[in-house]
C-alpha cells in the first residue's frame, strides 16, 4: 500500500464506524438497507451491483456471497438512518470546533467528503485520491486484501 502523509499527526480512530459505511462505495451509507445476512449497503449501490453482477436473477451479498433465491425487497433501515443523521450533526459540530480539520488556503481537500470538505491527511498513490481521517480507515481496509493478493 503506497500512502504519503500530509501531516505527521493521525487520529487513532475513524469518526465513522465501519458499520455505517457502504463496502461498495466506501462512503457513509445513503438510504441504508440491510440484507437478510445482516450486511448493510446504500440502496442504490446494492441495486446497481445486482444489476451488473446478476442478470440471471440470482442475487448474492457483495460481502459474504450469501445467495438469495429471488432478489430481496429492500427496505430502508430506519435505525441506521437515525445513527447516520446523528453522526452527521456531530461531524458538523466537531468540524466547526476543531480548526485542524478545517481547510485553509493551500490545504488539499478529502476526495471522499461529500458535504463539508475536510483537510486530507493521506494521499493514496494507487487510487490517486486524498483522504481525511474519517475516510482513511475504510480505504485502508479495502486495500488490505488487494495488497495481499498482489504479493502472491
Amino acid at each position: 500500500m503506497k500512502l504519503t502523509k500530509y501531516s505527521k499527526k493521525m487520529a487513532a480512530k475513524s469518526e465513522a464506524p465501519d458499520s455505517l459505511c457502504c463496502s461498495i462505495c466506501l462512503e457513509v451509507l445513503k438510504k441504508p438497507v440491510t440484507l437478510h445476512c445482516g450486511h448493510s449497503y446504500c440502496m442504490d449501490c446494492v441495486n446497481c451491483y445486482w444489476d451488473q453482477k446478476d442478470p440471471k436473477g440470482v442475487c448474492s451479498c457483495p460481502q459474504c456471497r450469501h445467495t438469495f433465491s429471488s432478489r430481496p425487497v429492500l427496505n430502508k433501515n430506519t435505525v441506521l438512518v437515525d445513527l447516520i443523521e446523528k453522526m452527521a450533526d456531530s461531524d458538523k459540530q466537531s468540524a466547526a470546533a476543531d480548526p485542524r480539520d478545517a481547510l485553509s488556503p493551500g490545504d488539499v481537500p478529502c476526495d471522499s467528503c461529500s458535504e463539508i470538505k475536510r483537510k486530507a491527511q493521506m494521499y493514496c498513490l494507487m487510487c490517486l485520491a486524498s483522504f481525511c481521517e474519517t475516510h482513511l480507515q475504510p480505504h485502508l481496509q479495502l486495500l488490505g486484501p488487494m495488497n495481499k493478493s498482489q504479493k502472491s
